[in-house]
């Protein structure tokens, strides 16, 4: 088993409001996260950092509900919002999504709130996306269940969010595509009989530019991100530095914060 993530400054950011966390558990488990922080709230690049380690805290513990319960989330962004307070930050620091990997005995779980992409790489050499999209672009975040006012917004504005399905297999796309509420967590595992790695990825992955401006269409970026050469050590890390040093050459860049965790089973 390997785990390995990587986090890189949007060229429209001055300061990267993405993170990462990885965290070997007491029972044995291992987490990864990726957390993309609101840049409409304040000081969402520490925000992140708090949903990130709470989240990778909480997760697996016996105490805790499984992520597809609200009452996991809600205990996660209980948890960041402590933090900020007691580091004198305003609660809205705390805008911001978390995709969570947990692998124990034998299969990753994963659990999202917000927006991003959740990637499986099976054996049989077929690829599943999720890309979890929100109405306006406005992403239902953990924090939103600490505060019914800002969950009665999001409603009013978002009235779901679109799960969109894709599974490449021999060069063929297959696609389903779902809608919920936007709070509602999306939650997907994955065995090691049958699944190599799983990977989950901020929504700058969308935000790819070709020279001239064109918007790179976000499964392209997506899968070439996801193939892998090899899984050693810092697998991810030198993934999405190669293909982005590639892609500058080019003349395209991402304007949006990237940030990218995977686990490979071995």
């Amino acid at each position: 088993m390997e785990v390995d993530s990587v986090f890189l400054k949007g060229s429209s950011h001055l300061v990267c409001e993405d993170y990462t966390r990885v965290l070997r558990k007491i029972f044995g488990g291992v987490v990864a996260v990726v957390s993309d922080g609101c840049s409409a709230s304040p000081h969402t690049d520490f925000g992140a950092r708090l949903i990130a380690c709470s989240a990778a805290n909480l997760v697996g513990a016996k105490t805790e509900k499984p992520m597809a319960d609200e009452e996991f989330w809600r205990s996660v962004a209980k948890q960041a919002a402590e933090l900020a307070s007691d580091s004198c930050m305003s609660v809205e620091c705390i805008d911001a999504t978390a995709l969570v990997l947990l692998w124990h005995e034998d299969k990753v779980s994963v659990g999202a709130m917000g927006d991003g992409w959740v990637c499986a790489l099976h054996r049989n050499g077929a690829l599943d996306m999720w890309h979890i999209s929100e109405e306006h672009s406005l992403p239902g975040y953990p924090s939103y269940l600490l505060n019914t006012g800002n969950r009665k917004a999001l409603r009013e504005v978002s009235k779901h969010k679109t799960i969109s399905h894709y599974t490449l297999i021999e060069g063929e796309l297959f696609m389903t595509e779902e809608q919920v509420d936007p709070l509602k967590p999306f939650t997907v595992e994955f065995h090691k009989a049958g699944t190599a790695s799983v990977a989950v990825l901020s929504d700058g992955a969308n935000s790819f530019t070709y020279p001239g401006g064109n918007i790179m269409p976000p499964m392209v970026a997506v899968v070439e991100l996801m193939d892998f050469k090899q899984y050693k050590g810092e697998f991810v890390k030198r993934r999405v530095l190669s293909v982005t040093k590639k892609w500058r050459k080019m003349g395209i860049g991402h304007y949006d914060d990237l940030s990218m965790a995977a686990i490979y089973m071995g």
